[in-house]
């Protein structure tokens, strides 16, 4: 079973797609997925299934992965979905509504620092060294950088 990474948004246009495809080439045996109504934009399209997808069903379509990196909020409302990562990305201007509960979820919050014990959790989950890590930190502030 891979090990799935959801990337939720306070709203359109706040970097998902881009931290998703960053994350799939730091992990390397990633598939990158976006669950919306709108395809993807960035240089190397994600997998895109529409609304309504499971987890699942995704798993399925992404072959034998190691990583998921999930481009849906919605995921999260799966009661069985086994997530390791879920990152949140605040719209600039502020969140649509409804988006603070996705926020609460969040193991990391893009501008939001981790503290030394947060790290060391996100790192037991998935399974990566401090340099992965750092460069999944890293990549999550990028995210909202205009390219």
């Amino acid at each position: 079973m891979p090990k799935t990474i959801v990337i939720a948004g306070g709203g359109r246009n706040v970097g998902k797609t881009r931290l998703a495809e960053a994350l799939a080439a730091i992990l390397g045996d990633a598939a990158a997925i976006k669950i919306g109504v709108h395809a993807a934009q960035g240089a190397k399209p994600p997998l895109f299934f529409p609304p309504g997808t499971s987890l699942a069903e995704v798993t399925a379509a992404a072959g034998d992965r190691t990583w998921l990196v999930v481009e849906s909020g919605a995921i999260l409302d799966e009661p069985d979905a086994e997530i390791a990562l879920v990152i949140f990305l605040p719209a600039p201007g502020g969140d649509k509504p409804g988006s603070d509960r996705r926020r609460a979820s969040a193991h990391m919050v893009r501008g939001r620092p981790l503290d030394r014990d947060e790290r060391e959790a996100i790192r037991g989950r998935l399974g990566v060294d401090e340099v992965v890590l750092t460069a999944i930190v890293e990549a999550v502030e990028a995210s909202g950088a205009t390219p």
